[in-house]
């Protein structure tokens, strides 16, 4: 089995695999193989951090499961940060402003015409 890195994000990884026997049941490992999962998908990982992964064919029945695989790895990407964009509350807050702003030159100019129009009665 040969470990491969599908996606990564600042606090998950999905591993991909090559090599696999088809329809072999794969199990993943981040902490050497003291525990494992069915699910090439590893979260709540911390960002900007390294992990070792690895790999093995799952046992069933009368099979034991096989050793691991190399290890592989991944530094999950640093924790994305407002300066690279707007968050949601900026957004909210710009179109409120906008939309304030607009109604308030609408009204002024309704009612310097309402206003104008009453002068010359």
């Amino acid at each position: 089995l040969v470990l491969t890195v599908a996606e990564k994000t600042a606090d998950s990884v999905t591993l991909g695999v090559t090599g696999a026997a088809d329809g072999a049941d794969i199990e993943y490992s981040v902490d050497g193989g003291a525990t494992w999962q069915a699910s090439p998908t590893f979260t709540g990982l911390s960002a900007d951090t390294e992990y070792n992964f690895v790999a093995r064919y799952a046992g069933y029945g009368n099979y034991n499961a096989s050793g691991t695989s190399a290890g592989l790895t991944v530094k999950t990407n640093a924790a994305h940060t407002n300066g690279d964009g707007l968050s949601g509350g900026e957004i909210a807050g710009i179109a409120v402003g906008s939309v304030s702003g607009i109604g308030l030159i609408a009204f002024a100019i309704f009612w310097f015409v309402i206003k104008k129009k009453k002068v010359k009665n």
